[in-house]
Formats: structure tokens, C-alpha cells, sequence
């Protein structure tokens, strides 16, 4: 398995200092994009009304990582529940559709990514392609095809289950994204995504006073596992987490090479690989 690994502070200082004037660029690139991106003006249902719900102990978390599909976890998960286990379904926006698909509603939804393609996920009406990198490398193993829902069916099943559902929106959540939420029904409850900018996160408090902050871990999968734990979970199973792509994906096919693709070098460091 190929998997993500973190740089030390001493390999860091290690790197050549044009390697790390461009990752200070790209750290100060994304400050400056989420300071930009428009945010949440309609107000909403803090996260954390949804603690005051009953809630079960146990707890599972699912991502889009590549074992959600080669592991079925949505036929297991369903037949788990169909013999009576108790547990909360936390899902990550894309794995939402194939839940419904198979007829297994999630009691949260999480969505984190500020971008417009995340629309895809819960049912595109603008026309978003599906040639966007992000969803080319979306596979459950690199020789696979495309395991994404064709686009209409994926409308068809948020129209139907749309008031059924519940999910949490961050003030950064797209536009878009929150009108095809509010249209189909769904309940939205809106949290802080938490920044190490601590000036940046005063304002951002300041301007939502009764939104929590969740530490959402660069992505959706930890921040729903971080709201899990906050929503008061004693166990919890985690499925589809890979933390790595399958054997045999090159670098250049991983989802967000293309941030890094000017650093090769870089990139052979930031990934290793492993057995698991």
C-alpha cells in the first residue's frame, strides 16, 4: 500500500530552502484561499444541537478510501443493522449515495471540502464534469474504472431520501452545495472548521459565536471521526479509512499529486510504502 507520511521538523530543515519557499507559498496560498471563499450567511442549527439527540455508544465512520468498495462494508453494515446492532452511521459525503443506494440511511452526513465538486456528491444539477481530476482518480484500485454513480441516479436518490437526512455543513461549504441541501430537505447543522491561524480563528469565532470548532484534520474522513467523538461515541469502527492507496498506484494517479507534481523529489518523500 502507498501511503501518506508526515516530514519530520528535522527532515524539513533538511529540504533544499527553494523546496521550502514553495511550501510555505502553498501554506500561505490556502490561508489566503479560505479567507477568500464565501461563507455561510443564511444562520443554521449549530453541530451542536445534534449532541442533545439521543445517540447510541457504538459508532461507525465511514470514508471513500478504496476499501469501502472492494470490502462492501454498505452490504455488511446494512445486514449488521438488519440483525438488530445498535450504532450510529457516520458517513463522508462520498460515500452518502451508495448507502442510499443499497437503502442504508446514514444518521450523518459529513461534508467538509469548500469546493463545488463536492455538489457531485449529493446530486449535481449545475453540470459539474466528471473530467475533473479529482473524480478521475476516484478508484478503488488503479486499474479499475470510475466507481462514480452515473449523475442522474445520484439526484434521483437525494430527491427521494432528502428529509431523511441529516448534515453537517461548515461555514465554507459551497453555495451550491447548501441550496441542493436545502432543496431536497435535509436537515443542515453548521460547525467552525478549526485553522492554526489563530487570528483568522478569532474572527471566524466572532463572526459565528454559536458554532462550535472542529479540529477537521484536512479531511472528511477525520472530521467525521472527530464529530463522532464529539456527538459522544464510546466505540468506534472505522471503515473505508485506508490512509494510503492501493498497491501498485504510481505517485502521479494519487488524488492530489498535482500540488506537489513541480517537487517530485518531495513527493517521493512524503510517501511510503507499506504492508498492512
Amino acid at each position: 500500500m502507498l501511503t501518506g507520511a508526515s516530514l519530520s521538523c528535522f527532515e524539513l530543515q533538511s529540504l533544499p530552502s527553494e523546496t521550502l519557499t514553495q511550501l510555505n507559498r502553498i501554506a500561505r496560498n490556502t490561508d489566503k484561499r479560505f479567507r477568500s471563499l464565501p461563507r455561510l450567511r443564511t444562520p443554521l442549527p449549530s453541530l451542536e444541537e445534534l449532541q442533545k439527540k439521543s445517540w447510541p455508544s457504538d459508532y461507525v465512520v465511514m470514508a471513500r478510501g478504496p476499501s469501502f468498495f472492494r470490502k462492501d462494508y454498505v452490504s455488511k453494515l446494512k445486514l449488521a443493522r438488519e440483525m438488530g446492532h445498535k450504532f450510529a452511521l457516520i458517513c463522508a459525503d462520498g460515500v452518502a449515495a451508495p448507502c442510499l443506494a443499497a437503502g442504508l440511511i446514514p444518521s450523518l452526513i459529513v461534508t467538509a471540502d469548500p469546493s463545488i465538486r463536492i455538489l457531485r456528491w449529493f446530486g449535481d444539477v449545475t453540470g459539474v464534469t466528471d473530467e475533473d481530476e479529482y473524480f478521475l482518480k476516484d478508484r478503488d484500485s488503479p486499474k479499475d474504472s470510475k466507481v462514480l454513480l452515473p449523475r442522474e441516479y445520484v439526484v434521483e436518490l437525494f430527491d427521494s431520501y432528502g428529509q431523511d437526512l441529516k448534515v453537517a455543513v461548515n461555514v465554507f461549504t459551497n453555495p451550491e452545495v447548501l441550496k441542493r441541501l436545502k432543496r431536497i430537505g435535509a436537515e443542515l447543522y453548521a460547525y467552525l472548521p478549526m485553522s492554526e491561524d489563530g487570528v483568522f480563528m478569532k474572527e471566524l469565532w466572532n463572526s459565528y459565536p454559536d458554532y462550535i470548532a472542529v479540529n477537521a484534520g484536512g479531511n472528511v474522513g477525520t472530521c467525521s471521526y472527530t464529530i463522532a467523538q464529539f456527538l459522544g461515541a464510546k466505540r468506534i469502527g472505522l471503515a473505508g479509512f485506508d490512509f494510503g492507496y492501493p498497491p501498485g498506484t504510481p505517485l502521479e494517479e494519487t488524488q492530489y499529486f498535482d500540488m506537489i507534481q513541480s517537487h517530485p523529489e518531495l513527493a517521493e518523500r512524503m510517501f511510503s510504502k507499506v504492508h498492512n
